[in-house]
């Protein structure tokens, strides 16, 4: 299939990204589906509508056939595709499933404004609160924008506190910057959230640690008073900082050593944070091994795959602060896991957020089950007694 690209785009002013989501706003719209559906040599339907990869995978999907869109992709006969579509979408079963549905569209703003894309599809009661309504109706008073990412109408903003944060010991530069990530889609892929979000200044690693609270994210049905609802989603996700604080010494407080990544694979941590990590198949007491050798044998592999993540993953700022002279040579687990942050910011758009978000993960699974890695004899702190106290950032 001729699949059209997705765009993505990524902002360091606030007020680009005011007049992006209101542009958005203007070229996006929501057409009920078409009693007829044709598809034309792969490409569109209708001779009107082309589409995305989001949007295509969304319209196969609202017909019910599982895997419609892996075996399209497999055919590589585009008649044999459009037709098979073509006629799939004739089935009363199908044109049943699809009536209550709307296709979400986005036209050009410039002469192209024939070439319409569908990049999702939503059902008819949709509550349509664009990425320029929802900044129309909330602003990010005392915070300072930080970046911001579009793709396909899905919008994620990050902003800290402009005068709370952690400081950390014997190193004034080297702040963390404590805040909120809020996230938005005008296609049902996920709900409006005020998620949050934790920034390191000295090498801009970010992280996003999922709300503890179900009312810091709104549901696109219904009819609400969104002035009301922004105000507590935004009241209930400061309320959470002291949890960031708490969270992050713990990741202070606890070495980063062999014992620990030992202890990190036998309570089965997230530690796959990225792909690359992931590939490699770690130890894991699921696994079945033929002898007690093998499986040791598998441990100390996986153990050192750890251990090696600041000088394989790390970038720079990892590589400098890594060992460092001023912590006597002791590393904590929240150096170790800013070598993925620091990664993260070499990928994609797409691929950073979500690394950001896995790293907040393995925060939170971190906080939770503390016990099993702090003792006495190990236990090391970097933060300053001022945390959280009004800094001058």
């Amino acid at each position: 299939m001729q699949i059209q690209p997705t765009k993505v785009n990524r902002f360091e002013n606030f007020s680009d990204v005011k007049d992006f989501a209101q542009n958005e706003h203007m070229h996006t719209s929501y057409v009920d589906i078409p009693d007829r559906m044709m598809m034309f040599d792969t490409e569109n339907f209708n001779e009107k509508y082309f589409f995305n990869e989001d949007g295509i995978k969304s319209l196969f999907y609202a017909t019910g056939v599982n895997g419609l869109f892996t075996c399209m992709q497999a055919v590589e006969d585009n008649q044999v595709v459009s037709a098979f579509v073509s006629k799939l979408f004739e089935q009363e079963s199908v044109k049943k499933r699809l009536e209550s549905k709307q296709l979400v569209v986005q036209i050009p703003s410039d002469d192209r404004r024939h070439e319409k894309t569908i990049v999702g599809v939503v059902g008819s009661q949709y509550n349509k609160i664009s990425n320029h309504t929802f900044l129309d109706y909330h602003y990010p008073d005392g915070l300072g924008f930080e970046r911001g990412m579009f793709k396909n109408t899905t919008m994620h903003l990050d902003f800290t506190e402009e005068s709370r944060g952690i400081e950390l010991k014997d190193n004034k530069r080297d702040q963390i910057k404590i805040g909120q990530r809020w996230i938005n889609d005008m296609r049902g892929m996920r709900r409006l959230s005020f998620e949050l979000f934790v920034l390191t200044l000295a090498c801009t690693n970010g992280m996003m640690m999922k709300s503890r609270s179900n009312e810091t994210s709104l549901v696109h049905r219904g009819n609400q008073n969104l002035y009301d609802a922004f105000d507590s989603m935004n009241n209930s996700i400061t309320s959470q900082y002291k949890h960031v604080r708490e969270a992050v010494k713990t990741l202070f407080d606890i070495p980063f050593d062999q014992g620990t990544a030992r202890k990190l694979l036998n309570a089965k941590a997230p530690v796959g944070i990225i792909e690359a990590i992931r590939e490699k198949k770690l130890y894991s007491k699921r696994k079945k091994y033929d002898t007690e050798a093998s499986k040791n044998i598998d441990l100390d592999r996986s153990v050192q795959i750890l251990q090696n993540v600041p000088e394989v993953y790390g970038g720079a700022v990892t590589k400098q602060m890594w060992d460092h002279k001023w912590r006597d040579g002791k590393n904590s687990m929240f150096q170790w896991l800013g070598a993925f942050t620091e990664y993260a910011q070499t990928q994609k758009p797409d691929v950073q957020i979500q690394i950001e978000e896995d790293a907040g993960n393995f925060v939170n699974w971190m906080h939770k089950n503390k016990q099993q890695f702090l003792e006495e004899d190990t236990h090391i702190s970097f933060m300053s007694d001022n945390s959280l106290e009004e800094l001058p950032f």
